[in-house]
């Protein structure tokens, strides 16, 4: 269980603590944590580079995600740049539920 970011001292579960799990993976920097260095990412690696290092992000993000939670299944990831600010769409799947998609935004 993962605490409510919008209600001190509430516990949040299902897809409300998937989400949170997810977003936290994009706010940990890749080889920030010691006994997990394989986990976060470094996708301000990728901005700023040739269009083809957009491909390389998508395969990093699907294949962290996969590999870090079982819980879900990645259906889509698609970069976005607008106004200068990069942003992640993201579908997902619960691994036991593949008739729902759920879809997520995360800003970076």
């Amino acid at each position: 269980m993962n605490m409510s970011t919008t209600q001190p001292a509430t516990w949040v579960t299902g897809i409300e603590m998937l989400r949170q799990s997810i977003s936290q993976y994009f706010k940990t920097v890749k080889g920030s944590i010691p006994m997990h260095p394989e986990l976060g990412f470094v996708i301000y690696d990728y901005v700023d580079r040739n269009p083809g290092t957009i491909m390389n992000l998508v395969r990093e993000i699907s294949i962290g995600l996969k590999l870090w939670d079982k819980r879900y299944n990645v259906v889509r990831v698609v970069p976005t740049y607008t106004e200068g600010k990069l942003s992640i769409y993201l579908a997902w799947q619960l691994a036991d539920d593949d008739t729902n998609t759920i879809n997520q935004t995360i800003p970076l």
